[in-house]
């Protein structure tokens, strides 16, 4: 049952997928025990289900119930524990709590930091999102600091052209944007686009890779035009 309300949820059914979803969490919560790790899978689909519903304070709840459960069976340092916290900024942010979701996504990078490492793609990852979260309430200055640290970071882990790289750079070039350095903007998204082109081996891709990338190229130009237009009309 599980296995199919993940395809409901693949299929955009998540009405489905909720009743399914809450079936098997009581079943499993009886029949193998609340800590297991297939009963904390199933809530934790449950809470993403619930957010696509437009029911975020449940799927709050939902996913506050999930970091006490790790947290209490395998401790706060754990990287289950800190991917439920993660998890749980995310829901946060739905529910328009912004302070309590900045917060969290803090206590998150600290933890992971300090049980992963300050360059561990995990960790940067969420970095990555908590500049982006900052950026959507206008704080460009302390996104854009943080954004070079993990764009410098991530080229010396991932490689210049690695798709997460090359993310963050386009990440930078919104908040130099956003601090109204449009040239250094405009020129940081022309190197995403010449980075988007030279980021896999064409020689190894198939056809369907190949089609994929090439759309995903057009549409970063696409972008790059786009910005540019806006960017010249602020001149």
């Amino acid at each position: 049952m599980f296995e199919q309300a993940s395809c409901l949820g693949a299929l955009d059914r998540f009405a489905e997928a909720r009743v399914l979803l809450e079936e098997v969490a009581e079943g499993y919560g009886v029949m193998l025990g609340r800590e297991t790790g297939r009963f904390i899978e199933t809530l934790q689909a449950l809470g993403t289900v619930l957010v696509q519903l437009g029911e975020p304070l449940r799927a709050k709840v939902i996913h506050e119930q999930v970091l006490d459960i790790v947290t209490k069976k395998h401790g706060p340092k754990d990287e289950r524990t800190i991917a439920a916290t993660v998890a749980l900024a995310g829901v946060i942010w739905s529910c328009g709590r912004e302070t309590e979701g900045l917060a969290m996504e803090v206590k998150a990078m600290e933890l992971q930091r300090e049980v992963l490492g300050p360059k561990h793609p995990t960790t940067l990852q969420t970095m990555h999102n908590h500049a982006v979260s900052l950026q959507s309430i206008g704080r460009y200055s302390v996104s854009l600091a943080l954004l070079r640290d993990v764009h410098a970071w991530r080229k010396e882990v991932l490689g210049e052209a690695h798709a997460h790289t090359v993310a963050s750079l386009y990440s930078l070039a919104v908040s130099l944007e956003g601090l109204g350095q449009n040239a250094e903007a405009l020129k940081t998204v022309e190197e995403v686009v010449n980075l988007g082109e030279k980021s896999y081996s064409l020689e190894e891709m198939s056809e369907d890779e190949l089609t994929e990338y090439q759309d995903a190229l057009d549409a970063m130009r696409k972008e790059f035009h786009l910005f540019e237009e806006k960017i010249g009309s602020m001149k």
